[in-house]
């Protein structure tokens, strides 16, 4: 015999300040939340219109089925999963802000859009992370923004992640470094399939095509993009270019690190 799952149900109750289903509040740890439906508020009233808000370390959410406005506010600290949940959302699946957290993994989760979208909705949103595993999850239909997109992402893995049919794959921007994207299938989407403004970027063996303008954009935020390098990727349909590189920035092939003395920022090279 299986057991139904629980349902922790806001819809219908008054609206408070914060407007979440479950809090877990600052000082409270080693919580596990695994197997419910949370039905959260579907619009917004208050920033953190989350169904589960989370304050600090050791925070595992697990085994759900979400429909929220925004599926997982965590604020920051250290050791945060969410996994192989199903999350439709008006806004974001998994957001990480605004303190700085270490060991974040989203793994094996499948985002899909609230029939009430906001404008920018985007499934995982991330700042001041460190220490990132973003893997084998899926998400479609986020023309707002991308999959997966954050600033200030450091020591990062993305693989084996489906996303298409959003704004962009995989947006990352401000001080992000140490950054590793393989094995993703990136396409549809309606700008770039990547784009990244960062130091130290491996992306390697990726399926990127048919994306609305770009297949893979470089360029530049908050500091100098350098040391990015394709590997091993399969580009193709993609409206208007393969790969782009900002004209302030300096592309080379494939050649031995020191030849000729220029800064080595982009590096390409065939699988």
């Amino acid at each position: 015999m299986i057991a139904n799952e629980a349902v922790i149900d806001i819809t219908g109750l008054s609206v408070t300040n914060p407007n979440v289903a479950v809090e877990i509040p600052s000082g409270v740890t080693d919580v596990v939340i695994d197997g419910f439906t949370i039905q959260g508020s579907p619009t917004f009233h208050y920033a953190d219109e989350a169904a589960i808000r989370a304050w600090d370390d050791e925070i595992t959410i697990s085994n759900n089925i979400f429909d929220a406005y925004i599926g997982v506010l965590y604020k920051g600290n250290d050791h945060f999963t969410a996994s192989k949940n199903r999350m439709t959302v008006n806004k974001n699946g998994v957001v990480v802000q605004p303190n700085a957290a270490t060991d974040v993994t989203i793994s094996g989760d499948s985002f899909t859009l609230g029939t009430a979208p906001a404008a920018d909705a985007s499934p995982v949103y991330l700042t001041a992370c460190n220490g990132v595993a973003i893997s084998r999850n899926t998400a479609s239909g986020f023309t707002g923004g991308p999959a997966v997109g954050g600033s200030t992402v450091t020591n990062a893995l993305i693989s084996g992640n489906t996303f298409t049919g959003n704004r962009d794959g995989i947006s990352l921007w401000g001080t992000t470094t140490f950054v590793s994207m393989s094995g993703n299938v990136l396409s549809n989407n309606t700008r770039y399939g990547i784009n990244i403004k960062g130091q130290d970027v491996t992306i390697s063996g990726n399926d990127i095509f048919t994306n609305g303008d770009t297949g893979i954009n470089v360029d530049k935020n908050v500091i100098a993009t350098e040391r990015v390098t394709v590997s091993g990727c399969r580009i193709s349909g993609n409206v208007n270019y393969g790969v782009k590189v900002n004209t302030a920035l300096v592309l080379l092939p494939s050649t031995p690190a020191g030849t000729g003395g220029v800064t080595r920022r982009v590096r390409i090279t065939r699988p």
